[in-house]
């Protein structure tokens, strides 16, 4: 438990504790151990506490590490910028065959959506050399609208599979885009949850 509790309360990284047990009811085996690992005992009856210590009781001071677990931003260790990056071809790929597939009228519609999609996407990692965070930001807003108007194309998935739909090639572009827009999303969510925790971190060592 003393090694998870930076995981646990990561603002207070770094700081001192001591250990305190209370209990009502307990082996003198179990009391014994408390106190041997340098936890205070105390037993409660009746509404009142009673610090069952020895004389000599010296309390073992715990330290949570200073350095936060180490977090993954994106699955296969690939730098945020170069995941965004990566994305936003993805979808101007899908939307340059799906041109190339399906008809004309319904071609380019997907294809300007796609085209809007990716490239902001791209704009995004380019503008995350300069400024990180607000082109991460801004990727996880795109990525969201992405995702939510994708949903439609992901419900409609088992139709497709059963044959009830377009071309299966053809009818899964939509829902691939929509879940490469939901998987960045997560991505991005997890950096900046992994970016709070290690400022919450820092924040605590400067004090």
């Amino acid at each position: 438990m003393t090694q998870n509790y930076a995981n646990w309360l990561p603002e207070h990284r770094g700081k001192e504790f001591v250990g305190r047990l209370a209990y009502v009811d307990g082996q003198q085996e179990a009391r014994d151990a408390a106190l041997a690992e340098g936890w205070y005992l105390v037993h409660v009856d009746d509404e009142i506490f009673h610090v069952e210590t020895p004389n000599d009781f010296q309390p073992g001071i715990y330290r949570a590490p200073l350095s936060p677990p180490h977090i993954h931003h994106c699955p296969g260790h690939l730098p945020m910028r170069l995941t965004i990056f990566l994305s936003g071809l993805l979808v101007l790929a899908l939307g340059v065959t799906a041109s190339r597939l399906m008809e004309k009228p319904a071609a380019y519609g997907f294809l300007t959506e796609s085209l809007t999609l990716g490239g902001a996407l791209v704009i995004c990692s380019l503008f995350a050399l300069r400024n990180r965070w607000h082109g991460i930001i801004g990727a996880g807003v795109i990525a969201l609208l992405g995702a939510s108007r994708g949903i439609e194309n992901i419900a409609a998935l088992p139709a497709v599979l059963l044959g009830n739909s377009a071309p299966v090639t053809v009818s899964l572009l939509g829902p691939a885009i929509a879940l490469i827009c939901i998987g960045l999303l997560v991505i991005v969510v997890r950096a900046l949850f992994a970016e709070k925790t290690r400022r919450l971190v820092a924040g605590d060592t400067q004090d």
